[in-house]
């Protein structure tokens, strides 16, 4: 049923709580999974880093990547790390189609009221628009 999952993570401890269920699906269906960070694409914000910069960040992701996976996953399933850019939901979407994934798993904070109106939720955005189900891991906090 599960054969790739994309799992998201931005190297935090939210990310990690989202790594366990993830990990027992892909261990329980021998699902390999795609570990993903997403930077900001550049905009016209001159407080935003350019390009060249970007190119920096995402080696540096990458090597993050690399550790959090080892870490997290280790051996017990296959994963590979990739980073990409550009507006998160849709960077994290782009990323499930392109490995034909069977699910999406994404922390949440489970934000209401003005701080979800001021935030948003990338988490929110990848349900309503992703191709294949999404599983939301809450975090309290």
């Amino acid at each position: 049923m599960f054969r790739t999952l994309v799992v998201t993570t931005d190297f935090s401890a939210n990310s990690a709580v989202a790594m366990q269920p993830a990990l027992a699906i892909a261990e329980k269906f021998g699902a390999r999974l795609v570990l993903l960070h997403v930077l900001e694409a550049p905009s016209t914000d001159p407080s935003h880093p350019g390009k060249a910069a970007l190119r920096g960040l995402a080696a540096m992701a990458h090597e993050q990547l690399e550790e959090f996976g080892g870490r997290e996953i280790g051996g017990r399933v296959p994963w590979t790390p990739e980073v990409a850019s550009g507006p998160a939901a849709q960077a994290i979407t782009d990323a499930a189609l392109r490995h034909e994934a069977d699910l999406i798993v994404v922390a949440t904070h489970g934000r209401t009221g003005v701080l979800h109106l001021l935030l948003g939720s990338v988490a929110e955005r990848v349900v309503r628009t992703a191709a294949c189900p999404v599983l939301t891991v809450r975090v309290s906090g």
